[in-house]
């Protein structure tokens, strides 16, 4: 694991070794016009969704939509942008654009299966700072030690060997499915909404339908 840990941290100085060079300029420039153009995309494909969902959240950059297409690009960015030159900032910012997809994706998850809840405002600030943590440990080259270390806490439960590592790593795996189905049924939720709010206006609309064409007739029968 010291090994790893070494070789990560040779790895960050040779980034930021990157980063001091003009190309590096390029590459913002790069990661704006990803930026811009994901922007762009959600802002048409928002088109007239009901504002609140998962995908496109309350605003444009609010949705889970924004850093998928933000990342997406930025992915295709650096493959290209590889083939010519030392990538550094896009390095930094995939990661970093991850983190932000893992964050919004539980946040608008959990905001829209519990809209109401005070515990789940306390909940979205864990998850965002526990994401955030373990991006700067893995870019800094101390996520293994610290694996290590966790690997490293043994005790017997049961008759079996278990460590704090094996047992984060069985929490981080619920969290995940928790999530998912959340957001299943979430959008269950939403679509049994939907749809007898549809059938509602089709009624209301048919009834008006029936009575403007017995006000017709009423009128053209002769007195």
């Amino acid at each position: 694991a010291e090994g790893v840990a070494t070789a990560r941290v040779e790895d960050l100085g040779a980034l930021i070794d990157s980063l001091t060079r003009p190309s590096a300029l390029l590459e913002l420039a790069a990661l704006a016009l990803c930026l811009g153009l994901a922007w762009f995309i959600v802002r048409t494909w928002r088109g007239n969704h009901r504002p609140g969902s998962v995908w496109f959240g309350e605003r444009v950059v609010d949705g889970v939509l924004f850093p998928v297409v933000a990342l997406l690009l930025a992915l295709l960015a650096r493959w290209l942008m590889a083939k010519t030159q030392t990538v550094a900032v896009l390095q930094i910012a995939v990661p970093i654009l991850a983190s932000l997809l893992i964050i919004r994706v539980a946040v608008r998850v959990l905001r829209v299966a519990f809209p109401l809840s005070q515990l789940v405002r306390v909940i979205e600030r864990t998850i965002s700072w526990l994401v955030w943590v373990a991006l700067v440990l893995w870019v800094t080259g101390l996520l293994p030690l610290v694996l290590a270390e966790l690997d490293g806490i043994r005790w017997t439960l049961g008759g079996a060997d278990v460590s704090l590592r094996s047992l984060l790593e069985a929490a981080l795996s619920a969290v995940v499915v928790l999530v998912g189905a959340l957001w299943i049924s979430a959008g269950g939720c939403r679509q049994r909404q939907i749809l007898p709010r549809m059938a509602a206006e089709k009624t209301a609309s048919g009834r008006h339908r029936q009575a403007l064409w017995r006000a017709r007739y009423s009128r053209s029968r002769p007195q």
